[in-house]
């Protein structure tokens, strides 16, 4: 028991300064080779009390090269000895950490994962066996330095300035001597280096990479010299005018710099200028440069010095100075000035403009109810735009600013134009057809007898009713800026908007009303006026013969659930009882919305019950002189209304101060 506690001392002052974890381990690691060790119970001449080894027969020795240690100790004699145990310690580590083991025939090991400038402890351990007998040698130890590591910035292959730090790593320095390039006896003393020190350090001037050495000087009386270098970080510089516009209608101009190795810099505006330009202080701010006076291209050009001595290329840029304003000659514009009756939106066009410096860059559209006009709605370079106006029957006022490439500007003339809402009147064409509805059609009554209607020439309508926009806009009555139809309209205030629209537009009023207790219909006048009754069913068949314009009825025995007026009329089936935007659903086959349904809408005629069946051309009924007494003829349909009360054929009359929620109109024109 007396050697293997004199093996628990060894491992004990082997292991002084670790934890309790690697004591653990370290003693799993010197188990013996076979599988049952024992007690050791003979001499051992790896033991430091051994008389004639004192525990040192390898001779062990190591060599530092190509960032590694190298051990190496002489082959033992001893034939029982199976492996050996490498540990490792440095500075600062708390102790020695097992490393590695190798077999009896190893005489060497190469520790590769040391780091510069470090101090090493090795030692190594042998176990030996005989029988069930394990015997363990004394720790060895050699003592290393790997080489000094010595950076400079971290090791970064460029610096942008001579001003730079100095990295020295390298265990039991004393004290270094730094110098740049050859010149040795210009360097400079530095007495504390041990373990991690960071140096400020000023590199030569001059071109290519620059060279920094040191010697360091260790504790031991040893010394080793090191060195690094590094280059001067690129050129990066240049020089932007007018925040990188081609064109400037300023002689002043904003000039941005940039360099970032620039100490010093200087300004010309031209190559030749710089052997007399001074150089002057690097200020990366923005400036300004003013040009000498006149149109035409200017150039500028900048170098830039480092701290180095090194000069940059000559870096140039060039813009146009054209202080001259385009051309404004954009005649003729369309619309013309003054035009009328455009679909909205409105297609506007205009004449090219023209620039004889820097050339036409784009153009700028300003529309609004007022003049001059301010809202700008297009700028591009096309010379065409189509402009929706939000409120119709109604001046507009637009112009076109054109734009060179220098940003000077020239407004052309004022125009103006006046737009129907989303619609143009739609002209329905000359033709027969057969008003009324058979025997047999579902809600038939005896008052839409069949007769054939010629309409020699051809009329225009509204493709919807009057919105309340636009009635409150010519009115200042039932207040609204929607696209809803205007309802709780009378026969009266219809023929009165008529009027007042043919005045609006400079157009002759259709009905004269000055004449008490009657309307008289002037058919010479090129206004706004009602349709005829005739007109309507005409245009709301658009060319069919059936119920709906959208097809025959499909489901009359369900007033309120039509398959073929849903699509195209807002009825009981599908209006919640409520009035819907004019153009929401499908139009008809020429195009005209809510035809079926919404609101009923006036017609001219006086409302009279039997039609007859002869054919007639173009009829009025009751005249061109209206009673204002008479009942008169409404069309339609209303969202109250069932499937069969909304039929191209129904007919409805009231007076015409009747003005009940669901009435209203659209008005139509006579061609001329």
């Amino acid at each position: 028991m007396t050697q293997w506690n004199s093996f628990i001392e060894d491992v004990r002052e082997l292991l002084t300064g670790t934890s309790l974890a690697v004591f653990l381990v370290g003693l799993i690691l010197v188990g013996g080779c076979g599988e049952n060790p024992s007690e050791p119970g003979r001499e051992n001449p790896y033991d430091a009390q051994h008389p004639e080894t004192s525990g040192d027969p390898f001779g062990l020795t190591a060599t530092v090269e190509d960032s590694a240690v190298t051990l190496h100790w002489k082959s033992s004699p001893n034939p029982e000895v199976c492996r050996y145990f490498i540990f490792r310690g440095s500075r600062g580590s708390g102790g020695l950490v097992s490393l590695a083991s190798v077999d009896s025939a190893a005489i060497s090991y190469r520790d590769e994962s040391v780091r510069p400038g470090r101090t090493y402890t090795y030692k190594i351990q042998a176990q030996n066996i005989e029988g069930n007998q394990t015997d363990v040698s004394a720790q060895l130890a050699v003592t290393v330095h790997t080489s000094g590591l010595f950076t400079i910035n971290g090791g970064e292959a460029t610096t942008p300035s001579r001003a730079v730090v100095i990295s020295v790593v390298a265990d039991d320095c004393d004290s270094l001597w730094i110098w740049n390039e050859q010149e040795e006896e210009d360097g400079q003393w530095f007495r504390k280096c041990g373990g991690e020190a960071l140096v400020d350090w000023q590199l030569a001037a001059g071109p290519g990479r620059r060279l920094v050495n040191a010697r360091l000087h260790f504790r031991s009386g040893q010394h080793m010299t090191v060195m690094d270098t590094i280059g001067q970080a690129a050129f990066t510089g240049g020089l932007d005018l007018a925040a990188g516009s081609q064109f400037t209608a300023l002689a002043e101009v904003t000039l941005r710099l940039w360099e970032p190795t620039a100490v010093l810099m200087k300004i010309a505006e031209s190559p030749e200028l710089f052997a007399t330009t001074p150089w002057e202080i690097f200020d990366p701010s923005e400036r300004t440069w003013e040009f000498t006076k006149g149109d035409g291209m200017k150039s500028l050009f900048v170098q830039f010095r480092n701290d180095f001595e090194s000069e940059s290329p000559v870096y140039s840029d060039e813009v146009f100075l054209d202080q001259t304003p385009p051309l404004a000659n954009l005649e003729p514009p369309f619309p013309d000035n003054g035009d009328k009756f455009l679909r909205n939106p409105v297609d506007l066009s205009w004449a090219e403009g023209s620039d004889e410096g820097s050339g036409i860059r784009r153009y700028r559209v300003l529309v609004d109810s007022a003049n001059p006009p301010l809202a700008e709605v297009y700028r591009g370079e096309a010379r065409q735009f189509q402009a929706g106006v939000s409120v119709p029957h109604l001046w507009y006022y637009w112009q076109v600013v054109v734009e060179d490439r220098a940003g000077n500007l020239a407004a052309g003339p004022v125009w103006k134009f006046m737009a129907m809402p989303i619609d143009q009147l739609v002209r329905i064409p000359a033709g027969t057809f057969t008003m009324g509805s058979p025997d047999d059609e579902y809600g038939h009554m005896r008052s839409e007898t069949q007769h054939q209607v010629t309409f020699p020439g051809d009329y225009y309508i509204s493709p919807h009713e009057v919105t309340t926009s636009s009635w409150y806009q010519l009115m200042g009555t039932h207040p609204g800026y929607g696209d809803w139809p205007a309802e709780r309209i009378s026969w009266l205030g219809a023929v009165e908007y008529c009027n007042r629209l043919s005045v609006q537009q400079g157009l002759r009023p259709v009905y004269d009303l000055s004449n008490p207790g009657v309307a008289i219909w002037d058919t010479t006048a090129n206004g706004y006026r009602l349709p005829t009754e005739a007109e309507w069913e005409y245009a709301c068949r658009a060319g069919t013969t059936t119920a709906f314009a959208s097809g025959p009825m499909l489901n009359p025995g369900d007033s309120c659930n039509e398959p073929a007026l849903d699509p195209i009329g807002f009825y009981c089936g599908n209006a919640y009882h409520q009035t819907w935007e004019v153009g929401t659903l499908d139009p008809n086959a020429w195009g005209l919305f809510d035809m079926h349904g919404n609101i009923l809408e006036w017609c001219w005629d006086e409302y009279e019950v039997l039609l007859g069946t002869a054919p007639v051309n173009d009829p009025v009924t009751g005249g061109y002189e209206a009673e204002l007494e008479s009942s008169r003829v409404l069309r339609g349909g209303a969202v109250s209304n069932s499937s069969d009360q909304c039929r191209s054929a129904k007919r409805y009359a009231a007076g015409t101060s009747f003005d009940n929620p669901r009435i209203g109109f659209r008005v139509a024109r006579s061609v001329r």
